[in-house]
């Protein structure tokens, strides 16, 4: 006990540490694209030293974020998470940022979640991942394990993906790694809470995430002020777009950068259930999204007690709303991006994905990455 107790204290201080060089880096206002002492004491530091073998043993947590009232109302969504976790030999916990002193200041739950995420760190710290979820995200398919979305790649310590329906960067389900860099990502996400006061539409901590991401993958500081202002500029949902649709020209159709990946769309480990009214196709795994009950998608109810009895337990999905084969399922992906083109024409280009899916590369390449920058970029509201 003494020496768990030791092991938080030194990850508090550690913590401290991080946080006391994110102040200074506020202060002398540095770019993570130069070369800095900052970066260095960052990027030198460990929680846990990165196994490279090519047997990949690694733990991983999965963590559903929600205060009591949600947590009560999405229980069916965290059993399914938790029966899931049980079969692939994960931890799973439903966690409640409120029980979290040190995030007390953030006034807004969403940016609240990134601080608890933090302090679930510091609380289990010889974890090496995280998986971050949304209160109402839960599982159609339990049979994929999340393998396949766990880089070798030591510098990788952020995994997002892009909605489907928008081509937003999803901000409610991530997957993170127990290291330094990220717990200054988290931080630094989780202070936008500051700046949102004033916008119109600012879509809380998804909307942040843009600006977030492009200023830490060092994206220069003209193109950042331009998206920054079509974001204080935000007063409605079209208004809105248009930002993000400025953030996502600034990455120039790129994916994967110094420190994280950016699953494209239809290609993370989880989807938004609004892209497809209802449907599952036999690649998905997490859905999120979904508030009511879920006796739409499950045909019992989900038994924690007997899914840890049964070796390859997956719910029981209706078999109406299951997609089996590949070329039904490219079909429905093809109409389900012209519907979200339709809807969204300034961050959806199709066809993206409709035309290489479930198989597109991470990073688009040749005609595909020249049609998607022109198209994306191609908006006065900040073509230069």
């Amino acid at each position: 006990m003494l020496q768990l107790e030791n092991r938080t204290k030194y990850m508090f201080l550690l913590l401290t540490l991080v946080i006391t060089i994110v102040l200074l880096y506020e202060s002398y206002n540095f770019k993570f694209s130069q070369p800095s002492l900052i970066k260095q004491i960052l990027l030198s530091q460990r929680f846990k030293k990165t196994n490279q073998s090519q047997e990949y043993n690694y733990t991983l947590h999965i963590i559903a974020v929600a205060d009591v009232e949600r947590q009560k109302h999405y229980q069916r969504h965290s059993d399914s998470v938790f029966c899931y976790a049980h079969r692939h030999g994960y931890q799973f916990s439903a966690i409640n940022p409120h029980d979290y002193h040190m995030c007390s200041n953030i006034t807004n739950f969403y940016f609240k979640k990134h601080c608890a995420v933090i302090m679930y760190f510091i609380q289990h710290p010889f974890i090496d991942w995280l998986v971050v979820l949304d209160g109402d995200t839960f599982i159609v398919n339990a049979t994929r394990s999340l393998d396949r979305f766990i880089p070798r790649d030591p510098t990788i310590h952020v995994i997002h993906y892009e909605r489907f329906i928008d081509n937003e960067i999803m901000a409610g389900n991530y997957i993170i790694r127990n290291h330094p860099w990220s717990l200054l990502y988290l931080y630094k996400w989780s202070n936008y809470f500051t700046r949102i006061s004033n916008i119109g539409y600012h879509n809380h901590d998804n909307g942040a995430l843009h600006l977030h991401f492009i200023d830490m993958i060092g994206i220069d500081n003209q193109t950042y002020n331009k998206c920054a202002s079509l974001y204080n500029e935000s007063h409605h949902e079209g208004l809105y777009m248009n930002y993000v649709a400025c953030t996502k020209c600034a990455l120039k159709g790129r994916r994967k950068f110094e420190h994280i990946i950016l699953y494209r769309r239809a290609h993370g480990f989880c989807r938004d259930e609004g892209s497809s009214p209802h449907r599952i196709h036999y690649l998905d795994t997490f859905m999120h999204g979904y508030k009511a009950n879920l006796n739409h998608f499950y045909e019992e109810p989900i038994n924690t007690s007997a899914c840890t009895a049964i070796r390859n337990w997956t719910p029981k999905i209706r078999q109406s709303l299951i997609i089996n084969d590949t070329q039904n399922a490219k079909l429905f992906t093809k109409q389900w991006e012209q519907e979200s083109s339709n809807r969204y024409p300034s961050t959806v280009m199709y066809p993206e994905v409709a035309n290489c899916w479930p198989d597109c590369e991470i990073e688009m390449t040749g005609d595909a990455l020249k049609n998607f920058t022109t198209r994306i970029c191609n908006n006065p509201k900040f073509k230069t």
